[in-house]
């Protein structure tokens, strides 16, 4: 609920008359949007997430209030904990 929550109007609307298949329109917004949630304040909170399992980088990170491009990490890795079925790990080497 909380992501939907910070979702546009528009995003919400194109996410509820989605019916499957492709759907550029829906998938350009919410990259962006996902992005815009990824680069802003913490979205972690211990109550959010008391059900996921962080992954051990995740806590690790959280552990050291991270600001800057370690906080867009951080809310990266915490929606890949939360959502591990819809979005992709990216690769690391």
């Amino acid at each position: 609920m909380y992501l939907l929550g910070r979702l546009s109007d528009e995003t919400r609307k194109l996410l509820s008359n989605y019916r499957g298949g492709a759907d550029k329109q829906l998938k350009e917004a919410l990259a962006q949007e996902l992005n815009a949630i990824v680069l802003g304040p913490s979205i972690y909170d211990e109550r959010r997430f008391q059900d996921i399992e962080l992954s051990p980088e995740a806590r690790d990170l959280l552990a050291t209030n991270p600001e800057g491009e370690d906080l867009a990490w951080l809310n990266r890795l915490l929606l890949l904990d939360a959502y591990p079925q819809e979005l992709s790990r990216p690769l690391i080497l």
